[in-house]
């Protein structure tokens, strides 16, 4: 269900850029060449965001499995430090 919703996402800021686009100057934007999706996870003490990188480039069984190889880092984050 998360690739799935990471697929949606990233399928609709296809159409509009302007969503993940930034505005550092308050000037004007600067569009991202990249859709990477962060997806906050509850974890005990904190929360932590993996992120399906190219997530609209990607199909969505591979973005499944990437988020399944996230997942187990996951839910066993002792290798993680920053």
């Amino acid at each position: 269900m998360t690739a799935l919703l990471a697929k949606a996402t990233a399928l609709a800021l296809v159409k509009r850029l302007v969503v993940n686009s930034s505005c550092r100057d308050g000037k004007s934007f600067t569009y991202n060449s990249n859709i990477n999706i962060a997806v906050a996870v509850a974890m005990d003490g904190g929360l932590i965001t993996p992120v399906l990188q190219d997530a609209d480039k990607v199909d969505i069984y591979s973005l499944s499995r990437k988020w399944k190889e996230l997942a187990k880092i996951i839910d066993d984050p002792k290798d993680l430090t920053f």
